[in-house]
């Protein structure tokens, strides 16, 4: 399929039954072009504390937050969950805003946890407002973040499968 099954120039440019979605675009677009690997991450995981870190800073400081937790060998889910607060506090400092950056960590944590047993594919049979709507009642987790935890498909995985 090329763009133009997906789009037809011939075709009216007002949206009709039959013109795809965006979802449609960018299951095309992952089949054809592969994950674009866009968001630097070594893991699933790091993907969805590094969204919750680039709130109101600049991705250099999130790095070195990520940096940080990575050699402190705490960037897992069971162990931020768990970790002290000041120490936690103290790792991801570069980030700014680190009180309620680390509760927002532990909130997302805690219900990665008791919702999904930190099992993405536990996740997958839920919808895009499934998950929207549980991530939006976590503190700290705003629309753009919470967007950002169950990203497009161009990135890793369909859209509201929690990578």
């Amino acid at each position: 399929m090329n763009c133009r099954n997906i789009c037809p120039a011939s075709e009216p440019r007002h949206v009709t039954q039959s013109t795809p979605t965006l979802r449609d675009v960018f299951t095309h677009m992952l089949q054809v072009m592969g994950p674009s690997h866009w968001w630097p991450a070594e893991t699933r995981f790091e993907i969805m504390v590094g969204a919750v870190l680039t709130q109101n800073t600049a991705w250099g400081n999130v790095a070195r937050s990520l940096d940080q937790l990575r050699v402190a060998d705490v960037l897992n889910p069971h162990v931020l969950r768990s970790m002290d607060n000041t120490r936690l506090q103290a790792l991801i400092r570069p980030s700014g805003f680190q009180q309620n950056k680390s509760r927002t960590l532990q909130s997302l944590c805690d219900w990665y946890g008791r919702r999904y047993e930190y099992d993405p594919e536990r996740a997958s049979g839920r919808s895009d407002d499934e998950l929207r709507s549980e991530l939006l009642q976590l503190f700290g987790i705003g629309g753009e973040t919470a967007d950002d935890n169950h990203a497009p498909p161009v990135t890793l995985s369909p859209k509201g499968k929690l990578y």
